[in-house]
């Protein structure tokens, strides 16, 4: 993720917080948080003692997935202002090469 080598876990919660704000917007970034609150109450040690702490460790690759998320809904906003309609095609600049689009 951006350059750095992540473990399993931590790519999985960075995922789960980019899908939770496409997908679904603040409800979806909290929702994430809410299952990890969850799952994080079910978290023992190797010796079996319950280590609950809100689910912080993971926090912070969920907002790493939030912020891109963001980010891409912003592009994507922008993209859809300078061509609203869609009219920009792959096929409509090979064709057309002094479109303004292109």
């Amino acid at each position: 993720m951006n350059g750095e080598v992540r473990s399993p876990a931590e790519f999985g919660n960075y995922i789960a917080g980019y899908t939770g704000q496409y997908k679904w917007g603040e409800r979806g970034y909290w929702g994430v948080r809410a299952v990890g609150v969850i799952f994080d109450a079910f978290d023992r040690t190797a010796d079996g003692k319950v280590v609950f702490d809100w689910d912080s460790d993971s926090v912070p690759d969920i907002d790493a997935g939030r912020a891109d998320a963001i980010l891409d809904l912003e592009a994507e906003d922008i993209a859809n202002e300078q061509d609203p309609g869609g009219e920009c095609s792959n096929q409509r600049c090979e064709e057309q090469s002094s479109s303004s689009c292109c």
